[in-house]
């Protein structure tokens, strides 16, 4: 009996699929063709996560979780089309580049 004692206390403490956590990172949200964004706080919160924002007339949500089911939580919603992470896939525009004059960047007047 106590090797088996032994051998049960030697099993590691954490189960096997367990959640880990990391580094928070943002989240583009799809929703399907159709679907309502209106639950989408609520749905983000429930698999681990926080909404940024939200996107009503297109259908994204821009979601951020540090949890690494949280993609995969998401995806199993019968109204989310796909959940994809944003790290390595974005870039940070500097001010001076942004134009705010409401006109295209590339047009020139002659």
């Amino acid at each position: 009996m106590a090797a088996g004692s032994l051998m049960l206390l030697s099993l590691p403490a954490t189960p096997v699929g367990a959640v880990t956590t990391g580094p928070a990172q943002n989240y583009l949200v799809v929703y399907k063709a159709g679907a309502s964004t209106q639950d989408a706080a609520s749905q983000v919160r429930g698999a681990g996560g926080a909404l940024v924002y939200e996107y009503q007339q297109i259908g994204v949500v821009v979601a951020r979780s540090n949890r690494s089911d949280f993609a995969a939580n998401l995806q199993s919603a019968p109204n989310i089309e796909d959940v994809a992470g944003t790290a390595g896939a974005a870039s940070q525009v500097k001010d001076d580049q942004l134009n705010t004059s409401g006109t295209d960047a590339t047009t020139t007047t002659a």
